[in-house]
């Protein structure tokens, strides 16, 4: 029986391979941007067998130019509420002299 959380982990590893792919990283590379000795950790994050720490997780997000909210759960971090305010204002106000 698959759990939820192994699945969010099977997800989280696809997230990070895709990413990497789109960086047109390898395995290695990004092992190594990341200080790790070997490519054995990227390979199981992204088979699902393990997931990254904390920290893997907040360098992972900077590497590879992705939110945490997308790493973690696919989602795109959503905009602030005072750039959503910010926006509709701008788009609302007078601009006339």
């Amino acid at each position: 029986m698959t759990t939820e959380f192994q699945l969010s982990r099977i997800a989280i590893g696809e997230r990070i391979r895709a990413a990497r792919l789109s960086r047109g990283w390898l395995q290695r590379e990004l092992a190594e941007a990341l200080g790790l000795s070997g490519k054995s950790v990227i390979a199981s994050w992204e088979g699902g067998w393990t997931t990254p720490s904390l920290r893997h997780l907040v360098a992972l997000s900077k590497l590879l130019r992705r939110s945490l909210d997308w790493l973690l759960k696919g989602e795109k971090r959503s905009r602030s509420k005072l750039s959503e305010r910010l926006g509709s204002e701008a788009v609302a106000g007078d601009f006339s002299i």
